[in-house]
C-alpha cells in the first residue's frame, strides 16, 4: 500500500479510518492483463466478526461500486493455494474485464452511472461486522488488513494521458 499517496490525498481529511492502512489504492487500466488481486484473511471464516465485506471505490468522487461480501470470498483462495489454510483465507481479482478469471472476480466498469474512471485511483475497503464475543467492533490490533497484489503491464496510453 502506498501510504504516502494516501495520506497526501484529500481522502485523509473526509475519513481518517482510510489512512490507518485499511486501504490501498492504485490506477487500473483497460488492458486484460492488468487486474489487482487483493488478498487476505477471511475473518468471518475463523470467527472474528458476524459479516465482512471488500469494496472498490474510486477517489475523485469517493463512490463504491461494488465488491464482495464474505459469501462471495469464501473458497477463493484455494484456487491458488492448496493448503489446509486456504479456507481461512481468501485471494479476490478486481479488473475492468472478468471473462476468463473465474467466479472470483468483480469487473470495474469504466462507463456509466456505477463505474470509476479509467484515471481514477481505486482504493480497496475491507470492513468486518461485529465480534460474535463481544457484540462490538474489533479492535484494529484484532484484525490482518489485506493486501493487493497489482498486476500490470505499462500501459504508456494511460502514462501519456
Amino acid at each position: 500500500m502506498n501510504t504516502d499517496l494516501l495520506k497526501s490525498s484529500m481522502i485523509c481529511e473526509k475519513f481518517p479510518i482510510l489512512c490507518n492502512k485499511e486501504a490501498s489504492t492504485s490506477i487500473l487500466s483497460d488492458a486484460q492483463t492488468d487486474f489487482m488481486i487483493v488478498a487476505g484473511v477471511d475473518h468471518k471464516t475463523v470467527g472474528r466478526v458476524e459479516y465482512s465485506s471488500l469494496s472498490v471505490l474510486g477517489e475523485l468522487h469517493l463512490n463504491s461500486v461494488g465488491g464482495a461480501s464474505d459469501a462471495n470470498l469464501t473458497g477463493s483462495a484455494e484456487v491458488y493455494l492448496n493448503d489446509p489454510v486456504s479456507k481461512y483465507l481468501y485471494a479476490y481479482i478486481f479488473a475492468r474485464n472478468c471473462s476468463g478469471r473465474g467466479q472470483y472476480c468483480f469487473e470495474v466498469n469504466q462507463d456509466g452511472d456505477v463505474s470509476i474512471p479509467i484515471k481514477d485511483q481505486l482504493i480497496y475497503v475491507e470492513r468486518g461486522y461485529i465480534n460474535p464475543v463481544t457484540h462490538i467492533g474489533n479492535d484494529k490490533s484484532e484484525i490482518i488488513p489485506p493486501k493487493v497484489i497489482h498486476f500490470a503491464p505499462i500501459n504508456k496510453k494511460v502514462l501519456a494521458e
